[in-house]
């Protein structure tokens, strides 16, 4: 497969960033499936609304922190730039934001752990394939038929592709 990335495009004058784009898209969608499957259940959707908002901002303050934290700039925190998240960061955050929501509505956590799960599953999906696009995770060397030349004329494992079909 040959190497190319698509970190941006422009429509008009906006400039979009394929990841930024990718990880919106997929809080989006789950948002929206996630929303309808609670109305399907019977769960409170305003419930379920703010806590959706919660882990926004609970994933995003995580991935922020891990970020800083991995690379000893913790001090750089409300720096849009230079950026970076990590996935686990984001989780871990987004967990601990909605065990709380989630005590004190007293709603059953694990009714919610599994209104959530499909979300996550295709959120995840929908990411990777943005960190595909920017080539965030290059992959070991390897002869396999779907490995991608990179610009070193090195072939390696499509790593983020890999991530999203594995989560």
């Amino acid at each position: 497969m040959p190497y190319f990335t698509l970190t941006q495009f422009q429509i008009g004058s906006v400039i979009l960033y394929s990841w930024g784009l990718m990880v919106g898209l997929a809080f989006v969608v789950g948002y929206f499936l996630t929303l309808w499957q609670a109305k399907k259940k019977g769960i409170d959707q305003n419930k379920i609304f703010i806590l959706i908002i919660l882990i926004f901002l609970g994933a995003l303050a995580g991935a922020r922190l891990s970020y800083l934290a991995q690379f000893g700039q913790i001090w750089d925190f409300f720096q849009a730039w230079p950026s970076g998240l990590t996935f686990y960061g984001g989780l871990i955050g987004a967990l601990i934001v909605s065990w709380i929501w989630i005590k004190k509505t007293k709603m059953d956590f694990w009714k919610v752990a599994d209104l959530f799960a499909p979300s996550l599953a295709l959120g995840i999906f929908i990411g990777r394939i943005g960190c595909f696009l920017i080539k965030d995770h290059p992959g070991t060397e390897t002869n396999l038929p779907w490995a991608i030349q990179w610009p070193d004329m090195i072939s390696r494992h499509p790593v983020a592709l890999y991530l999203s079909i594995n989560g």
